[in-house]
């Protein structure tokens, strides 16, 4: 045995009701304390030596079934609070991103338990009912809810934009989830739909700076462009130079040439005029 350990208080009870490995060879555990005469959730981290990195204690949640962890270091975590599912999300260091009533069903137990399927939506579970759902960019979902591109911006090796597409139509949203019939179902939409101003608002930002990175390519690939003419022009020119310099040479010499050959001919003629 490497290691073990024991996770409990002096007063009360604690259950744990899943545990998942996480990829810095940690992991990370959950289920259920008693505090007075309540039950309520609680999850901690673990790391590849079982020391405890961080422990959370979820207040607005009575009870915790499930945790899937994802590519990105993000997990969700089902449970339930007062007898209603709930999803729960949160980023790998702990931090609190969104709660997910499950308004859509008739779901009124703890979620125990969670998959992911291949085109990227989530299965919640608890004793009798199935719900599926979509989870904003959480649990590895960039695989599955993003596209990237490769733009070749330049003559030379690894001249290249990646640009990546995130889907923000309302399903990736989550916005089929919203909810005004009921206070509680409301108040939770909130939640949903800053998460989506947030997506969107991130989304367009990324966009806007590829904009200008590409307007900035754009002219950098105009001035090269400009260059290369007047490279091109120049190399010519050159040439132009060369061969002139050729046709002059070839001239002398023919010129030369037809000088030497006449003083020759001018010779037999002169000796002869001198006897005759």
């Amino acid at each position: 045995m490497k290691w073990n350990h024991v996770d409990g208080a002096a007063t009360g009870w604690h259950l744990i009701k899943d545990a998942v490995a996480t990829e810095d060879g940690g992991i990370i555990a959950g289920g259920n304390y008693q505090e007075d005469t309540c039950s309520k959730g609680y999850l901690y981290k673990l790391n590849a030596n079982g020391q405890k990195e961080w422990e959370k204690k979820l207040d607005e949640s009575s009870g915790l079934g499930s945790i899937i962890v994802g590519n990105n270091g993000d997990y969700l975590v089902g449970g339930d609070t007062n007898g209603t599912s709930k999803i729960f999300a949160f980023d790998g260091d702990s931090n609190h991103q969104m709660s997910i009533r499950l308004t859509d069903t008739n779901l009124q137990s703890t979620v125990s338990e969670l998959i992911q399927r291949l085109d990227g939506q989530f299965v919640a579970a608890n004793s009798s009912q199935l719900s599926i759902f979509n989870v904003p960019n959480l649990v590895g979902a960039g695989e599955i809810k993003t596209k990237q591109l490769v733009l070749q911006i330049g003559a030379n090796t690894n001249q290249h934009l990646e640009l990546t597409l995130q889907d923000i139509s309302s399903n990736s949203l989550n916005l089929q989830s919203v909810s005004l019939l009921q206070q509680q179902a409301a108040n939770d939409s909130i939640s949903i739909l800053d998460q989506a101003i947030n997506s969107v608002s991130s989304f367009r930002g990324n966009l806007g700076a590829i904009q200008n990175r590409l307007a900035h390519a754009y002219e950098m690939t105009i001035v090269s462009a400009e260059n290369l003419q007047a490279a091109e022009a120049t190399i010519r020119d050159a040439d132009m130079a060369k061969q002139m310099m050729n046709y002059t040479k070839q001239s002398i010499l023919v010129n030369a040439a037809q000088s030497l050959l006449a003083q020759a001919n001018q010779q037999p003629t002169g000796v002869l005029s001198l006897l005759g």
